[in-house]
């Protein structure tokens, strides 16, 4: 939204009110509403002592001058404090010490210096990382060349380390805890697995006999396998060279795993035996000015992760609203599976359902009956709604509330709207 304003004489209104309104900083006076698009003001500074002047970049130059002692919320103490307060809006911190003159250009040069600082920690970091990287895969590489030469020249010490793993793949029917536990490591050695299934086939072929006899030694062997074998880690280079294949065993790896999953009956998914409820507290930005029945209270509420983003579904349990004074208003919340249009939703607007029907997925009604008086602040809590409820996308589903009566609320911050899900 580009607003332009050629000038706001700071002597003729003094119920001044600014607010923050997201992209845009709200002026209030009278019965007007001036929009400073945020991104098109270029100066804000202090001039006369007692007076901030804002000036708009854009395609018209366009400044507002504004008396300290005009502004009647929020209430400030001096020039500074307003210009300040200014900058705090536009999400920037303020160049100046007070005087006249302040700009632009300081705080964004600073923000950009100790930016590049940052990028240039981060790269250093990953440098050293990628180092790190580097000399573990060349120790992958060479342990996984002195594990080929102990097949080769310890085929009778291997062959009675097999004994306990023929008792373990015994007892995996009924240590299915344990036996997951096992194939996580037979997962983490798969870059080599097809070569050693070879070899292992053949040793198990020649060793049969003495193979029962010695699992009982393998634990301590492959403890040791470092220092005593130390003299064949250079063949561990078919490792580095191997990747492709770990793809591809990968692969494999997982189709054993749904295979096991199947036998235990969760559908595909060994996680995924359980339902998990969810809570989300979402505290909109709304208006200090009275509501009208049908107006949107906040715009869109995003709620984010309501669903587990790989299933998507679940069910909408309760609602329930929480506000900082007793006012009690009758409100409409609506709950939709994907974004609606924002622009649709706006605070203080009526809604605009045209392009929106087609994804509400849900509406409760919260009456002034609902509520309970909390001392000097109010709630409601709504519960058992048993609504089935779809994400399209991600797990977040998105609500906006509709007021019905005409409330007053004192702060931005007034509201506070939790919602409760059962994730599939």
């Amino acid at each position: 939204m580009d607003t332009v304003v050629k000038a706001l004489n700071a002597s003729a209104f003094k119920n001044v009110r600014i607010q923050d309104a997201g992209n845009c900083i709200a002026i209030a006076f009278d019965d007007n509403i001036i929009l400073l698009n945020k991104t098109q003001v270029s100066i804000v500074e202090v001039i006369k002592g007692d007076t901030v002047r804002v000036e708009m970049g854009g395609n018209t130059s366009s400044t507002i001058f504004l008396k300290y002692s005009d502004i009647s919320a929020p209430v400030v103490a001096n020039a500074g404090e307003l210009r300040d307060l200014l900058w705090a809006m536009l999400g920037k911190v303020s160049g100046g010490n007070g005087g006249d003159g302040d700009c632009a250009c300081a705080p964004l040069i600073e923000a950009t210096n100790a930016e590049l600082k940052n990028v240039t920690a981060a790269v250093l970091e990953g440098n050293g990382k990628l180092d790190v990287h580097a000399q573990t895969t060349t120790g992958i590489y060479n342990n996984g060349v002195s594990l080929n030469q102990i097949v080769t020249d310890h085929a009778a010490v291997n062959a009675q380390g097999l004994n306990n793993v023929l008792n373990e793949t015994v007892k995996v029917s009924t240590n299915t805890a344990a036996g997951n536990n096992k194939l996580d490591v037979i997962a983490q050695s798969s870059a080599a697995s097809s070569a050693n299934i070879l070899a292992t086939n053949q040793v198990l072929a020649d060793n049969h006999a003495a193979t029962l006899q010695t699992l009982a030694g393998l634990k301590t062997e492959l403890m040791n396998v470092r220092t005593t074998v130390s003299a064949g880690n250079d063949q561990l280079s078919v490792l580095n060279q191997g990747n492709g294949s770990i793809i591809s065993n990968g692969t494999n790896g997982n189709q054993y795993l749904a295979s096991l999953d199947n036998k235990f009956g969760n559908n595909g998914f060994l996680g995924n035996v359980s339902r998990k409820l969810k809570t989300i507290t979402v505290q909109p930005v709304i208006g200090t000015t009275a509501y009208a029945a049908g107006q949107v209270i906040g715009g869109v509420m995003t709620l984010t992760g309501a669903l587990r983003a790989a299933i998507l579904s679940g069910s909408w349990m309760g609602v329930q609203v929480v506000e900082k004074s007793t006012q009690k208003a009758p409100i409409d919340i609506v709950l939709f599976t994907q974004n609606p249009t924002a622009a649709n939703f706006t605070d203080h607007v009526a809604p605009t359902w045209t392009n929106d029907y087609g994804n509400i997925i849900g509406i409760t009604n919260i009456v002034a009956a609902n509520y309970s008086t909390l001392s000097t602040s109010s709630g409601v809590c709504l519960g058992n709604l048993c609504k089935r409820v779809l994400s399209t996308a991600g797990g977040n589903l998105y609500a906006v509330a509709i007021c019905n009566g005409t409330p007053t609320y004192a702060s931005a911050s007034h509201l506070y709207f939790t919602f409760y899900f059962e994730q599939d």
